[in-house]
């Protein structure tokens, strides 16, 4: 495994886990200091974390942690109801066994990290879970809905939303994935449809019961924002 790659993963699960506050700039020296690396793999791994909106870089600021206020949040979830469940009835009529068999390797993945509320499993899950929502667009063949749907839908926001959940929600979740790969296998698009429909709001409900449950400085802070 490269250094990079190593970085990166090091550095994900501390943004992850909310080690760094809301809206901080990262410094390059500091970071790569405590890491005990060079600048230039640390570089590398920034750049893929802001790929994944995991942090954000620009010329003028460099690199800091991202803050979502509630209206984030709401807005995403209600492009994502409108967007996803198009998509994936879209996967359901378009679908090539290629993408069955990646739905259910993804869905039973998802299914092997449910019971373990660790760290690394919560990061596994995720990812496992963003392979699944990227086959269904994938399979979908609609490039434009692809990009939209990746403009809308930050990795660093499902992250952050598998953190929120509890052991039903992860489990409300998981039974949703086989069922959407079984309803695209079927090419059943009124199934499909209506399962990410559910999916989305039952994903919506449960951040939206972590947040009512939030204070500070894990949850909101005092302009709204979402200390994740």
């Amino acid at each position: 495994m490269s250094t990079s790659h190593t970085v990166y993963h090091l550095l994900k699960e501390r943004l992850l886990s909310r080690e760094f506050e809301p809206g901080a700039h990262l410094k390059e020296a500091a970071l790569a200091a405590s890491l005990g690396v060079s600048r230039t793999p640390l570089r590398q791994a920034l750049h893929r974390l802001a790929a994944e909106g995991l942090l954000e870089q620009s010329p003028n600021q460099g690199v800091r942690v991202p803050r979502w206020s509630i209206k984030d949040v709401e807005e995403i979830f209600e492009l994502r109801q409108l967007l996803e469940p198009h998509a994936a009835a879209l996967a359901a009529r378009f679908r090539t066994q290629r993408h069955v068999d990646a739905l259910h390797a993804a869905a039973r993945d998802v299914a092997r990290h449910t019971e373990d509320g660790s760290k690394e499993a919560v990061l596994l899950r995720s990812e496992a879970n963003t392979r699944f929502h990227n086959t269904v667009l994938e399979a979908a063949g609609n490039e434009r809905l692809a990009a939209i749907v990746a403009g809308v839908v930050q990795f660093a926001m499902v992250s952050w939303t598998y953190r929120s959940f509890n052991l039903a929600d992860m489990r409300r979740s998981t039974a949703h994935h086989f069922e959407l790969a079984d309803a695209i296998a079927a090419r059943d698009e009124a199934w499909a449809r209506a399962v990410m429909t559910a999916h989305i709001a039952a994903a919506h409900r449960a951040v939206q019961n972590a947040l009512s449950n939030l204070e500070e400085p894990q949850g909101l802070n005092r302009k709204g924002n979402l200390n994740a």
